[in-house]
Order: structure tokens, then sequence, then C-alpha cells
């Protein structure tokens, strides 16, 4: 991945999709869990960010595929882009995070996606894989691209996993950054590294 970029969003256009108060609010939140480092580890990103309501191993993926390759940890900028192309990205730009989120592991570096790849990481999630993605692998041998792999979520429209359904479900999304708002004053400051503004988000397209 680039410098403060996804290979999907880079940080300029992730900024762009928050409010400039929202900017400064992360930014200060991510300076105290981070104490001045400038590192967030895996343990701050899941219990600070998401509040453990993501599963160990997706958590996990959604750490390794958003930070920065040349880092062991992640930045300010790596954290700005995961959260824009989750809260903000266009449904283009989610399923091409999730074609990432299944494609990228240990053993498989080149970010190609293989029957394996996919049964392996919903297993570890406590998911399974639908029988319609037997249509697009045959025999269970085939490597899918991500062209093929986003027609087919297209055609779906994203809902055929717990996964897929977490991140394409806009409005499950919408009440997750509202339920981080409601109990961000009674559960601590993890809440506040998420927006607030009751403004719209500047438009992107």
């Amino acid at each position: 991945m680039g410098s403060g970029s996804t290979k999907i969003l880079s940080f300029d256009d992730a900024a762009k999709r928050f409010l400039q108060a929202d900017l400064e609010r992360i930014e200060t939140t991510f300076r105290d869990l981070t104490n001045g480092t400038g590192e967030l580890s895996f343990t701050n990103f899941k219990r600070d960010v998401f509040a453990y309501f993501l599963p160990e191993k997706l958590a996990n993926r959604l750490y390794q595929v958003c930070t920065n390759s040349s880092r062991a940890c992640m930045s300010y900028k790596d954290l700005i882009c995961c959260l824009a192309l989750i809260y903000y990205g266009t449904s283009k730009e989610r399923m091409q995070l999730l074609y990432s989120l299944f494609a990228n592991n240990i053993s498989n570096s080149n970010g190609i996606l293989r029957w394996q790849d996919v049964e392996d990481f919903l297993s570890q999630c406590g998911d399974h894989p639908p029988e319609e993605l037997d249509k697009i692998f045959q025999n269970h041998d085939e490597i899918v691209t991500q062209e093929k792999f986003l027609e087919w979520l297209k055609l779906h429209h994203g809902h055929t996993t717990t996964i897929t359904d977490w991140l394409m479900d806009e409005q499950r999304l919408h009440d997750e950054q509202h339920t981080f708002h409601d109990r961000r004053a009674g559960r601590g400051k993890y809440n506040s590294i998420h927006t607030e503004s009751k403004e719209s988000p500047p438009e992107h397209y």
C-alpha cells in the first residue's frame, strides 16, 4: 500500500469525506490512544475504534489491509482511509475492500482470490461460504479476479455472508455509528474516534 493510503482510496480523497471538525476530533483522539507515538496497535484498533464489535479475525484482517505495508502499526492516515472506506465509501469501494479482506493473507501476498481463502477466512469468522459462491469458483480451484468478484457481489447486492452484510448494509453502518455516539459519554474515549457531527459529510462521487 502507498504511504498513508490503501490501494482503494488515498488519504487526500479520504480526508475530503469528513467534516473538518470530525478530522480534528479523530486526530486528537488518535494522539491520546497512541500516547503521541503515531502508531495505533491492533489492540487499540479493535477496542477503541470498533469497541469489540467485530470478530477477532475480521478486525485483524481489516487492520492488516488498511495498514501501510511499510509500517508495523496503523498510522493516523491509515485510520482515516479505513474509516472513510467503511462509513463513506461508495458501494464499489466497499466491494473492493471486501475483495481485499478475502484475498489478503499471509500465504497469498499476490492479492488473488481462491476458494480456500474464502472458506478459511469465513470459517475463522464463524461463517461458511454460501452456495451462491459456487457459481464463480468452478470445482473450487479457479482463481477469481477482483472484477469477477465485484460483479458477483453486485448481482447479490453484497448480501451473501455475515462479512459482506456488515460492510454493505448502509443502514447497519449508520446505526452502528449512532450507537457509538450515544454511548460515548458513559463508555470512555473509544467512541470519540467516530464522527459525531449531525451535519452531512462532504459529497463524494
